[in-house]
C-alpha cells in the first residue's frame, strides 16, 4: 500500500496513520504533514502564546501548563522548541531581553502572572532575599491571626 498523501508513491510506514516515513515523522514532529502548515505554526507562536492569557484590571494570568513551582510554561518553537517560563516570555514581547544574570521577580506575588508591569529584573540573590521576606511577613500574618 502507498502513502494517502497526494503525489505520495512511498510505501507506508505506520499502518495506524496509512503515512510513509516522511510523512509520518512530519507530522509527529510538526503536527502537519504539509510543510507550509508547519511553517505557519511556527510563525505564529506569539499569537498562541497569547491565547493562554486571561487579561485582568490587575494581573494577566496564564491559563495554561503550570510547573510545581505554580510557574506558567510554555513551549516555544522559535528560534528553536523549548520549554519557557511564561512570565519571561512576556517580558521579552513586551519590554525586551532579559540581561544576563537576572531573574524577575514578581511584584504580584502571583506566580501564574504574565503581566509585564508585575516583572522587575533583579539577581537571584535579591529575588531569594525579597521571597524569605515576603514568607516571614506571611508567617507573621499567619501567627497574628490563628492565635
Amino acid at each position: 500500500m502507498a502513502c494517502i498523501v497526494n503525489d505520495c508513491e512511498k510505501a507506508i510506514f505506520s499502518k495506524g496513520k496509512s503515512l510513509c516515513g516522511m510523512h509520518y515523522y512530519r507530522l509527529m514532529r510538526n503536527g502537519a504533514i504539509d510543510r507550509l502548515v508547519a511553517q505557519e505554526r511556527k510563525k505564529n507562536w506569539e499569537d498562541r502564546f497569547w491565547s493562554k492569557v486571561n487579561k485582568t484590571d490587575t494581573c494577566w494570568e496564564w491559563t495554561s501548563a503550570i510547573d510545581t513551582y505554580g510557574y506558567g510554561i510554555f513551549q516555544r518553537s522559535h528560534p528553536k522548541r523549548q520549554s519557557v517560563k511564561a512570565h519571561r516570555v512576556s517580558y521579552e514581547l513586551s519590554i525586551g531581553l532579559i540581561s544576563d544574570g537576572l531573574t524577575l521577580d514578581h511584584l504580584c506575588y502571583n506566580t501564574k502572572c504574565v503581566n509585564p508591569e508585575h516583572l522587575e529584573p533583579v539577581t537571584k540573590s535579591e529575588n531569594s532575599i525579597r521571597a524569605a521576606s515576603r514568607r516571614k511577613k506571611a508567617m507573621g500574618f499567619w501567627l497574628e491571626h490563628n492565635k
